[in-house]
């Protein structure tokens, strides 16, 4: 799709910094949804209804917003009330509420949340999201690329507005720098891994930097890895991303041998496998080379401690490396790189029983991190909330996304699987985000109602096993009790069902 982000101009001089809203002859229009910035969108980027007149005066539509609000859904709200004649609100709601039936208890329109939780809102006890086949199909609506429409059985349900992939950052100048290489080597007897690409080599590099004053910045010792853990959601997508390549294989498809949640058979929990107990040991030494206590360090705070050049690496999503090079919030412009998750060159083999070794570190792509997307409820205001969602979604509004994050606008990707060098403005990390989401080897998404419950329950036991309160293997046997728990309250036939439909898989024959 041809991108339609015409201008991104400060406009001191223009009454029009000024106006949210601005309609020009030919059916398009000029938003200004910030101070300073225009975006300018033809009539085929608006649908027939937006390009022509206010199309849903008197309306007002309730949004809720569980999880993170993305930044263009706020800054765009009074362009979008300009442009559709609606009031928009937006109603806060807590992740952690929507695990239960209770939690939707709120009037809405529409909801934005992580796309993972479209199990719940088409098969458990939510509001019910729709199908979106109608609205896609009318040309008086914004056109929705379908690639950031989620699928459930086969069906569109939601629409993408932010969706990221966890990169591992690091320092490139302290570890390509002469006189760090050589200590390394002279105590460690291996020259140092740059890039690392593996947890064992991160782990490494973690624990030999921690505690030393590598970094110029100031006189206090640095950080080796900063992992954000104090946030239950964003803790356990970390521990997702370390242990996911000790379970699942690199280019192989979903089979029993080949899963990381639940059996795909038989729904029997498999977080306390063997190959999480080592993804969750290396995790905890992971954690151990950051700032102490762990469990207390948020995603903000380690992001700060990478960007004032006091973590030596770090596991974020791709807005970092926006932020990484804009002289405002960082002192490392420049001087970092980033690529995919590192893998393991051992995995286990469920059916088998044992550890495999490979002769390639096993890395699999994933779609963590910053996961916004909308979903529309039945009434009467339904068109509304979709054109929004579509509008949010589209080529240019992702653009000026970008650009309000702090990053720099559209930036040119690298082949895939390469790693990314930081060079300015157009810093090819988004090329290791690409790569990451389009590989056809992903830690799968666990999608299936009863996902928030499923999530804290493995979160809260992986953090009581951070803090020493637990084993790492007592920690995961009481997360797989729980689930088993929670898979027979919500009935375990029923919950294996959509487990197979969340990964593709053909129902199983009846006994």
């Amino acid at each position: 799709m041809l991108k339609r982000l015409v201008s991104l101009l400060a406009l001191p001089a223009l009454a029009l910094a000024q106006e949210p809203l601005e309609r020009r002859a030919d059916g398009g229009v000029l938003l200004s949804p910030a101070a300073g910035v225009v975006l300018a969108l033809d009539a085929a980027d608006l649908g027939e209804r937006l390009s022509a007149r206010p199309p849903y005066l008197g309306q007002t539509l309730r949004v809720g917003v569980a999880g993170s609000l993305p930044n263009l859904l706020e800054a765009l709200e009074p362009a979008w009330e300009a442009l559709s004649g609606a009031d928009l609100e937006l109603v806060a709601l807590p992740l952690e509420r929507l695990s239960e039936a209770e939690g939707f208890e709120e009037q809405l329109d529409g909801l934005v949340a992580p796309g993972w939780l479209i199990g719940e809102l088409v098969l458990g006890a939510g509001p019910g999201a729709l199908p979106l086949e109608t609205f896609l199909e009318s040309p008086a609506l914004p056109p929705t690329p379908s690639a950031r429409l989620l699928n459930w059985d086969g069906a569109p349900y939601g629409v993408a507005l932010e969706a990221d992939s966890l990169l591992l950052y690091w320092r490139e100048d302290i570890l390509a720098d002469p006189e760090w290489r050589a200590r390394y080597e002279a105590e460690t007897g291996v020259p140092p891994p740059n890039p690392p690409t593996t947890w064992e080599e991160v782990e490494a590099l973690a624990q030999f930097y921690n505690g030393l004053n590598w970094d110029e910045a100031d006189a206090e010792p640095d950080h080796g890895l900063a992992l954000p853990l104090g946030e239950p959601f964003t803790a356990l997508e970390q521990f997702l991303a370390v242990s996911g390549p000790y379970l699942v294989a690199a280019g192989e498809a979903v089979t029993p041998c080949n899963a990381y949640f639940f059996n795909p058979t038989t729904l029997a929990p498999l977080v306390n496998s063997e190959g999480h107990l080592r993804g969750l040991e290396r995790f905890s030494a992971l954690a151990a080379t950051g700032p102490s206590p762990p469990p207390s360090f948020d995603a903000r705070a380690a992001e700060d401690l990478f960007l004032r050049g006091k973590a030596l690496m770090t596991v974020a999503p791709g807005a970092l490396g926006e932020r990484a090079e804009n002289p405002a919030r960082s002192l490392v412009a420049g001087r970092w790189r980033s690529s995919r998750l590192p893998g393991s060159l051992s995995r286990w083999d469920a059916c088998e029983g044992r550890w495999l070794q490979t002769d390639a570190p096993n890395r699999i792509g994933n779609r963590l991190g910053p996961d916004a997307s909308g979903f529309v409820f039945a009434g009467p205001d339904q068109e509304a909330v979709y054109s929004l969602f579509a509008l949010l979604s589209s080529d240019a509004l992702r653009d000026l996304e970008r650009t309000l994050a702090g990053g720099f606008g559209p930036a040119d990707a690298e082949a895939p699987g390469a790693e990314s060098r930081s060079t300015g403005p157009n810093a090819g990390y988004l090329g290791a985000i690409e790569a990451s989401r389009s590989d056809p080897s992903q830690l799968p998404d666990l999608r299936l109602p009863g996902s928030v419950r499923y999530r804290l329950a493995l979160a809260e036991e992986v953090r009581e096993s951070l803090l020493g309160r637990l084993s790492p293997h007592e920690a995961l046997d009481r997360a797989a009790l729980r689930w088993g728990e929670i898979s027979e309250e919500l009935d375990s036939a029923a919950q294996l069902a959509a487990y197979r439909a969340s990964l593709g898989l053909e129902p199983l024959s009846a006994p």
